[in-house]
């Protein structure tokens, strides 16, 4: 059985549709990231159902973080070593901003 990881999905992917360029994927991501954006919005203007529709936002991130490790992978990079260079880039930029004591 084929391993469930970003890799295989991008090879899936390409066997069965094509990979898609570029553009295409960051439509993707920018696709996902506004169906996180909208569960957030109808949680608060639905606060009865905020428990279920804020439990479908855990599905919309991890979509959302493949499509993130895929674009890596179309570009030649290493979905890892990718997460790692913007953790610390967001480190150093939180730690620029937080008050010396």
């Amino acid at each position: 059985m084929l391993e469930r990881t970003a890799r295989s999905l991008c090879s899936l992917e390409a066997v069965r549709q094509g990979k898609p360029s570029p553009e295409v994927r960051a439509l993707l991501i920018q696709h996902e990231a506004a169906d996180v954006g909208y569960r957030i919005v109808r949680a608060i203007r639905t606060p009865h159902d905020s428990k279920l529709v804020l439990a479908d936002i855990a599905v919309d991130l991890g979509d959302l973080m493949v499509q993130v490790q895929m674009m890596a992978i179309d570009l030649g990079l290493d979905p890892d070593k990718v997460l790692k260079l913007g953790i610390q880039h967001t480190w150093e930029r939180f730690t620029d901003f937080w008050p010396r004591r």
